[in-house]
């Protein structure tokens, strides 16, 4: 709308243009057709038409790629229903040996295994990522119980500030972990 605003006022000035024009003038120039039929006459329209050409191109790509990602998305929602629901309300015993795979006990797969497990299918997490969680989690474990409490608390030094202030950050992105590790 604003590029058929700036074309028609211009164009009034060296003899009109009908909005039409206007509107034509804009989108083929927004879509960087431009076959050069209608131009903007003075100094000042053409270096309004610059200043709107470089935002609008820069919108209208954006909407090209948010119609063309459409169908991407609906794929993808597909894939995702297909696996949550490939198991349905019951496990056979192929399917649970499937999910038991790389798991703590043979034949048995936790409510946590699960999640990771349907996670790492549904492409949210990887096993590496996993796998680094785990050492972590196993560095922390001190008492080597698989669980983290009070007893892991008490065979380590108090955090410092650095480690305190990162408790209260939602989620930390990897500039700042890489920050943080350089103070330590």
């Amino acid at each position: 709308m604003v590029g058929i605003a700036i074309v028609k006022v211009d164009g009034s000035t060296s003899g009109g243009i009908s909005w039409i024009k206007s509107f034509y003038f804009a989108v083929v120039s927004v879509t960087t057709v431009g076959y050069g039929d209608v131009t903007v006459a003075t100094d000042v329209g053409k270096a309004v038409m610059m200043v709107y050409l470089l935002i609008a191109t820069v919108l209208f790509a954006r909407i090209i790629l948010n119609i063309a990602s459409i169908p991407l998305k609906r794929r993808e929602r597909r894939l995702e229903e297909m696996i949550l629901s490939q198991f349905g309300r019951a496990l056979d015993k192929r399917e649970l040996e499937v999910l038991c795979e790389g798991g703590q006990t043979d034949g048995q797969c936790t409510k946590a295994e699960f999640i990771l497990r349907m996670l790492v299918w549904l492409g949210r997490a990887n096993p590496r990522d996993i796998e680094l969680c785990a050492k972590q989690f196993d560095l922390l474990d001190k008492t080597h119980d698989g669980v983290l409490s009070v007893e892991d608390v008490k065979y380590q030094s108090p955090p410092s500030d650095d480690k305190l202030a990162a408790l209260h950050l939602p989620l930390r992105n990897q500039s700042d972990l890489s920050t943080s590790k350089g103070k330590q």
